[in-house]
């Protein structure tokens, strides 16, 4: 296996390991912060793997900005966790309030500093340089991650798969350069975590992780005020069309991608600019549906 591989490899589950345990973390302070068993474990082998890598390629700078950074987000970790200790008088509350922020902080940054020391990879496995996504193979091994971890965790994720026919009415735009305009709004509105992959000529497949359809729509709603902001178009200058869905336990990622290919380009062939929400049903309802 190479080092870019190797790379990939480790930043992604880093990233996907430390989401989860942030998530956990921040469920623990919000509802429960006197119980201190609910405080989730801490573990650094996937930061140590990814920066031994990163320290054999001899990207210096990055492991120093790297390590400063997982440093401070330990840091900002240990103080939150001091707060619920304390008795709550108005001023250990505004306390706890800045401790908070600090640690969301601190984690974003240390995310996205993850996320930049996996650039240089991009070429190596495949990331598309004109837009940005990620090759469909990726998809479906980043899926079986995120189920393992919903039938794991209890945590739900949400996928959506968009399509992109058209951006400017009348413009001499060609296929390609409205595709990659989308994408570029797109990957400018996930959050550090998230993920957008090229499955189709004209198709996105989006990975929400830690949320529901809910999620998915507000995410699909905040897109479509970027796009028009941005290029200053209304809504029927523009087509962006999403099937939204929160797959359910026991989904195969291409059984969920063909059901989500036929509700956007069969069953709403006709939808434009708009979003739809596929229902949450096992492969086996959707073998019976068919089936009646």
């Amino acid at each position: 296996m190479s080092a870019n591989t190797d790379l990939r490899r480790y930043g992604e589950l880093l990233l996907s390991e430390y989401r989860s345990w942030f998530n956990k973390l921040m469920m623990f302070l919000i509802f429960d912060p006197s119980d201190k068993s609910k405080i989730p474990p801490f573990s650094e082998d996937y930061f140590t793997q990814f920066y031994d890598v990163l320290e054999a390629e001899g990207r210096t700078v990055c492991c120093s900005t790297l390590l400063e950074d997982h440093q401070k987000l330990k840091q900002a970790k240990n103080n939150v966790l001091t707060i619920p200790e304390q008795k709550k008088s108005n001023t250990d509350i505004e306390l706890q309030k800045i401790c908070v922020n600090d640690f969301m902080e601190c984690f974003q940054r240390f995310a996205q500093h993850v996320r930049k020391s996996l650039d240089a990879t991009n070429d190596s496995i495949g990331i598309d340089s004109e837009t940005g996504l990620a090759p469909a193979k990726y998809a479906e091994r980043d899926y079986k991650r995120e189920m393992e971890r919903f039938v794991r965790d209890g945590q739900a994720f949400c996928v959506c798969l968009m399509r992109c026919d058209s951006i400017f009415q009348g413009d001499a735009k060609d296929d390609e350069g409205v595709f990659k305009e989308i994408t570029s709004s797109v990957l400018a509105n996930l959050r550090v975590f998230d993920d957008a992959y090229k499955v189709g000529e004209n198709d996105i497949f989006i990975s929400l992780k830690h949320t529901n359809v809910s999620g998915g729509v507000k995410f699909y709603e905040r897109l479509r005020r970027y796009v028009e902001k941005k290029y200053n178009l209304d809504t029927d200058q523009y087509d962006v069309t999403a099937c939204i869905t929160e797959p359910v336990s026991g989904q195969e990622y291409t059984s969920v991608l063909e059901d989500l290919k036929r509700d956007l380009h069969d069953d709403c062939k006709d939808v434009r600019n708009d979003y739809v929400i596929m229902s949450e049903t096992t492969d086996l309802q959707r073998f019976l549906d068919k089936e009646q």
